[in-house]
């Protein structure tokens, strides 16, 4: 990019004033829409407030690796309702839509331009990806999360799967409305948000653990709670005033943040999903430390099994079930699945009532009994 389209309100009053004098002035009060005037690049980039450098870093990077896409693809990126973007070896993309699930469209993307767009979001993050390295996961610049593999191991044609951030939340009442959840069901579960549930989300790859959590997560908007949220990739949309939204770097891991909220005084604790022991076991004490109306995932393909799962991820830091726990800190646990066509469904709201050490069983009982 060799110049930056510039407009300095000032200058319309003080023409004699050159651009980097206005600049030098008071730079922090200077917005990128307000400029008129044609400058170079790195003459202005130098000058600019770091939040104005971090934008136009984004665009640029964002302008060079879109640019491999092509227009249909980016229409698919822009789409609400699209939650994932995938290329398989037939170069065809296919997308996963809410409401209508998995589906092959007519557009193809070529071996050359994928294997040059995946280079470039390598180099974006100062990544490698070769014969010796052929995966790679990470992050495009605008935040969507991609794994991507080129080589041998995919037989010289580019796969990709890129996971979209939200930008739209679904309610519970498009859930209802799509015949995935009870009308009763869903009053019922908006009642047990609102009394400060714990509730954990279970399901598959690809269920829309994440879209449902978004749909609960929903209902909490105009809470005067101050809300902690930590995740891996930033999934989670809050419409809350009073949140704090934590993402794990190459340096601070998820339990890491998890320790911190501890001391960040959150009344709702809030993790995309939860992988380790460590983790689990630090957001079960958190629960049971009186923070309420949490939300967490998990991969499981029903309440028992989900909690089950907890269990197991904590066994690799501890001899001894922590079951108690498991209990206390879990009020809600539902379950989503996929049906053959690929589009979801809500399969199960139980109510953790406690664990029977006979059967070894978690003791469960349907929302609305």
């Amino acid at each position: 990019m060799e110049e930056i389209k510039v407009f300095f309100k000032e200058i319309e009053k003080e023409n004699k004033k050159t651009k980097m004098e206005v600049l030098e002035k008071n730079p922090d009060n200077i917005g990128l829409e307000d400029l008129s005037y044609i400058t170079t690049y790195d003459s202005i980039f130098s000058k600019l407030p770091y939040r104005y450098k971090q934008i136009i870093k984004v665009r640029e990077d964002s302008e060079v690796i879109f640019s491999q896409f092509g227009k249909e693809i980016m229409t698919l990126l822009k789409d609400k309702n699209i939650n994932e973007i995938n290329l398989n070896q037939d170069g065809f993309i296919r997308v996963d839509m809410f409401g209508k699930g998995k589906f092959k469209t007519d557009i193809i993307l070529e071996t050359d331009r994928a294997e040059n767009m995946i280079k470039l979001i390598a180099d974006y993050n100062h990544a490698i990806i070769s014969e010796e390295e052929p995966i790679l996961s990470t992050n495009l610049p605008t935040g969507e999360r991609i794994e991507c593999l080129m080589g041998d191991i995919v037989k010289g044609q580019p796969v990709f799967s890129l996971r979209k951030r939200p930008s739209k939340i679904f309610p519970l009442t498009d859930y209802v409305n799509t015949g995935k959840l009870l009308e009763e069901y869903r009053k019922k579960l908006v009642e047990e948000i609102h009394n400060g549930a714990n509730i954990l989300i279970a399901g598959g790859v690809g269920t829309g653990k994440t879209t449902l959590a978004n749909a609960c997560i929903n209902e909490l908007r105009g809470t005067k709670k101050r809300i902690i949220i930590i995740e891996d990739t930033p999934e989670i949309i809050c419409d809350c005033d009073n949140k704090v939204e934590l993402t794990t770097s190459k340096y601070v891991k998820l339990a890491d943040l998890l320790k911190t909220s501890m001391r960040l005084n959150g009344d709702t604790v809030i993790v995309g999903e939860s992988r380790t022991g460590e983790e689990v076991d630090i957001l079960l004490k958190i629960w049971n430390s009186g923070a309420k109306g949490g939300f967490n995932t998990i991969h499981a393909d029903d309440s028992q099994s989900a909690l089950k799962k907890m269990e197991q991820y904590m066994l690799s830091i501890t001899s001894v079930p922590q079951i108690e726990e498991i209990i206390q800190a879990v009020n809600i646990v539902i379950t989503v699945k996929k049906k053959m066509d690929s589009s979801n469904y809500i399969s199960e709201i139980m109510r953790v009532k406690g664990y029977d050490y006979k059967n070894k069983k978690y003791i469960l009982e349907d929302l609305i009994n």
